[in-house]
């Protein structure tokens, strides 16, 4: 007898589908939003000293984003949001707990898309004290099991939403997609219904052991990070296989992501109640039996003998982000940023999970030298951060000048974590 059920994708008993049924209605009229696991915040204010305080933590060298009176000089006469900032409250859909036994062996099923894989949209620069509504646009699940039969339950799930602004223009979409998947026992009693299994953060990526020679490195590219700022970078000057110049964050430390990220806890209302709180769906134990929040595995071990706080799924992101304004300039707009990153796998485990023939491949396809590698790592504390970028289309739509690059992150050790494909817009010599 199997110690699990096998599972095959349509194929449910009575109960998983009124499950489903019940979920999918609730995604359809929206009020999966409203009572979800993550409540959504339906408006958001764009508070000036918060996108200050931002500018300065993820965009230092670039006073576009946090000094006014340097701001007013440019075309855009204030300060801006640095891209990344605000996105659409309209998260992927997390599947209904009670399906089982949530991410048993996430790390080992080979599924296309098996990462978090999401992209934001950017229309319009949002300034201080912009309001920004949050428009649905598309929740939505799929069954990707195996067909052959696995003990496995797939779902690939998708959220889509708008913000618009005050105005009524819309400034921005975000897509925001993962696969979920689930586990159930074959004997009942061992299928307690949480919001994950109980889980082990291993290193699959030992520590790098920082040499003098690494930290000559290290201060090289610091010296050499090139903040284009005033001067325009013409469309026209761009050329198939530009390579912005690279940037070098770290190495991190667990006071590190505090620093980046504690505002996530302290300031973020419907995140600090859960950690303030027992929310037991939001909560998991550890070895002595704690209960901690899940958001714990970004700033603590966790008691966890041996591991490491991990990256928040955003943190590569922004230093890819950084690299990418440092390149444009102040009269360069960042249109588009997706952010794609992998749960941590064991070696013999590792596989690309965006392949040629997925339906989203790994925009690392479009780099010549690059197409032998994949993401394969999930950053965590110790790790240094290199963001690095490679030109590979540019072209004019409805009168507009774009780029787009392919965008990555990877640490001393070569191992990527985290990919990003981006479109800026550019000034023309035309205009």
């Amino acid at each position: 007898m199997n110690e699990f059920e096998i599972f095959y994708p349509g194929v449910y008993n009575d109960t998983d589908k009124k499950i489903l049924d019940d979920f999918r209605r609730s995604l359809e009229d929206g009020s999966w939003l409203a009572t979800g696991p993550m409540p959504m915040n339906g408006v958001e204010t764009a508070d000036r000293e918060a996108m200050r305080k931002w500018g300065r933590i993820w965009n230092p060298y670039n006073p576009l984003y946090w000094d006014e009176d340097y701001a007013k000089t440019t075309k855009w006469g204030d300060i801006i949001a640095s891209p990344g900032m605000f996105e659409p409250d309209v998260w992927f859909p997390m599947m209904p707990r009670t399906l089982g036994i949530w991410g048993m062996d996430r790390g080992k099923v080979r599924i296309p898309g098996n990462a978090m894989d999401h992209e934001m949209y950017y229309y319009k620069p949002i300034y201080p004290g912009d309001v920004l509504s949050t428009k649905n646009v598309h929740l939505d699940f799929e069954d990707v099991t195996d067909p052959a039969g696995s003990d496995v339950r797939a779902f690939r799930v998708c959220g889509e939403g708008d913000f618009v602004n005050q105005r009524g223009e819309v400034a921005g979409r975000g897509v925001f997609r993962t696969v979920e998947m689930f586990k159930r026992y074959t004997d009942p009693s061992r299928n307690i219904p949480m919001l994950r299994a109980q889980r082990h953060m291993s290193d699959y990526h030992p520590c790098h052991i920082y040499t003098d020679e690494d930290w000559e490195l290290i201060k090289d590219m610091w010296r050499n990070e090139y903040v284009r700022g005033k001067e325009t970078l013409y469309w026209e000057d761009v050329s198939i296989g530009d390579e912005p110049t690279p940037t070098a964050d770290g190495p991190y430390t667990a006071i590190t992501m505090f620093y980046e990220h504690g505002d996530m806890i302290f300031e973020q209302p419907r995140i600090r109640d859960a950690v303030m709180t027992d929310r037991a769906q939001r909560c998991e134990k550890d070895e002595t039996g704690c209960l901690y929040h899940d958001w714990a595995q970004h700033f603590c071990d966790r008691n966890h003998p041996g591991s490491r706080p991990v990256f928040v799924n955003t943190t590569a992101r922004n230093h890819a982000i950084r690299m990418l304004t440092n390149w444009c300039g102040d009269n360069g707009f960042v249109t588009k940023i997706g952010w794609r990153l992998i749960s941590e796998r064991a070696p013999e485990d590792a596989c690309d999970m965006f392949p040629a023939t997925y339906d989203r491949p790994s925009v690392l396809l479009k780099v010549p030298y690059m197409k032998n590698r994949y993401l394969n790592a999930h950053g965590m504390v110790n790790d240094l951060v290199i963001s690095r970028g490679y030109v590979y289309d540019k072209y004019i739509k409805d009168g507009k000048h774009y780029v787009d690059l392919a965008c990555w992150c990877e640490n001393l050790d070569g191992n990527i974590i985290q990919e990003c494909p981006a479109t800026v817009m550019l000034s023309s010599k035309e205009e």
